[in-house]
């Protein structure tokens, strides 16, 4: 009686194991003997990352953990939850501006962690092209760029025209207070001298400067950030100066040479010490000043520029000139001609 009981027991349990893996096998992965989570595709909608997962297992939490190629910490962590447990095959919406730098990642590896309802981790990969991907912005990108000296690590012009600039002084390479970018600091007497070439002659212009004035000790009251003019200060050209307003503030002032020389002062002021992004564009009917990607100025430009043989200087109104600038400076690019107000806001994006 006993030895039937026990043989009862044994086979109702077998029937119990039967049906769980039966009932486990409706979920089931094809090809899978065992847990498992498999990442099936990734696709754009919208402004939505689109992933649909395999699994053949219990499970409604876990995360989509997002890594840069060949890093090991990820940049973003998606967590999931909420989803049904018992799913074979799950679609999740990841909103791609939650991502952080997402446009800027060409591609990126994928890991989705799920946990059972043991809390056991099971983990599927892929690497993938990121369909959110917008090549970053740079200085050549606009097109028509003469000259771009970054000022970060030397004076060399990366426009590809060979525009080098010389040093005269002492300048450092240092990060710009404020900010977490590297710059050039400019100690009042000091500058980089470019050569006159035939590509820093044009006859429409934009010239664009990341600057940080940190004073005026001009007795003029003028500090002139970049020049082509005749270091004594004789004759035309174009000229970006600032100029002291108070104690506190600084404006911005223009001059130039097309049908005669032309001098433009603006009213509207930034607080030395303040980060700045300038953006002078000159075009064969006005001049314009974009402070921080915003137009504040625009006065008739009179025509073309008249060229001359004068260098650039970046700090001074030409070697051995006066109206020296002090302060940090970065990213001094010319163009040939007056960028559009959309081209200046992405330039300005750079630095947000």
């Amino acid at each position: 009686m006993k030895q039937k009981y026990i043989k009862s027991v044994l086979q109702i349990f077998s029937i119990l194991i039967l049906f769980a893996a039966c009932n486990q096998e409706t979920y089931n992965l094809t090809g899978f003997k065992k847990k498992n989570v498999q990442i099936k595709s990734i696709t754009k909608t919208d402004s939505f990352l689109t992933v649909t997962i395999l699994k053949n297992f219990w499970s409604n939490s876990g995360s989509f953990d997002f890594f840069k190629k060949d890093t090991a910490k990820p940049f973003s962590i998606q967590k999931i939850s909420g989803i049904n447990p018992t799913d074979s095959s799950v679609t999740f919406y990841i909103n791609s501006r939650n991502l952080n730098n997402f446009q800027h990642i060409d591609s990126f590896n994928l890991v989705i962690k799920l946990l059972d309802e043991k809390n056991d981790i099971f983990i599927d990969s892929i690497i993938t092209n990121n369909p959110f991907f917008i090549p970053p912005f740079t200085f050549k990108s606009l097109g028509g760029l003469l000259g771009y000296w970054p000022l970060t690590n030397n004076f060399n012009d990366y426009s590809g025209n060979l525009n080098h600039g010389k040093t005269n002084g002492n300048l450092i390479f240092s990060q710009i207070p404020g900010t977490n970018l590297t710059g050039t600091q400019f100690d009042g007497n000091s500058n980089i001298s470019i050569p006159n070439s035939k590509t820093l002659n044009p006859s429409e212009y934009t010239i664009s400067a990341f600057i940080l004035p940190s004073t005026i000790s001009d007795k003029d009251n003028l500090s002139v950030p970049i020049s082509k003019r005749d270091w004594s200060g004789w004759g035309g050209g174009i000229e970006f100066m600032i100029y002291t307003i108070d104690k506190q503030n600084f404006g911005t002032r223009i001059i130039w040479e097309s049908s005669g020389q032309g001098v433009y002062l603006s009213n509207v002021t930034k607080p030395f010490g303040t980060p700045t992004l300038m953006v002078i564009t000159h075009d064969l009917n006005y001049i314009k000043i974009y402070i921080n990607g915003n137009l504040t100025d625009s006065t008739p430009s009179g025509g073309p520029i008249n060229g001359n043989v004068n260098e650039v200087s970046i700090g001074r109104r030409g070697t051995g000139g006066n109206h020296a600038f002090t302060g940090y400076m970065r990213d001094v690019a010319v163009w040939d001609h007056a960028l559009t107000a959309s081209e200046i806001q992405s330039i300005y994006q750079l630095y947000k």
